[in-house]
């Protein structure tokens, strides 16, 4: 999932835990994100996670 350069988002919904498929989180230069929900922890199919800048 792309949401590369979304500067407004400030939070993912703990519902993203229900997207089991889910591989590649893209959150790069996200500024205005202030912590990842818990349920992040449960995307067993995640290998990728970017969280620069």
């Amino acid at each position: 999932m792309n949401l590369r350069d979304c500067q407004s988002l400030e939070a993912l919904p703990e519902s993203i835990d229900n997207l089991n498929s889910l591989v590649d989180l893209d959150l790069y230069t996200c500024r205005s994100l202030k912590a990842l929900p818990e349920s992040i922890g449960n995307l067993n199919s995640l290998v990728k996670l970017n969280l620069y800048g």
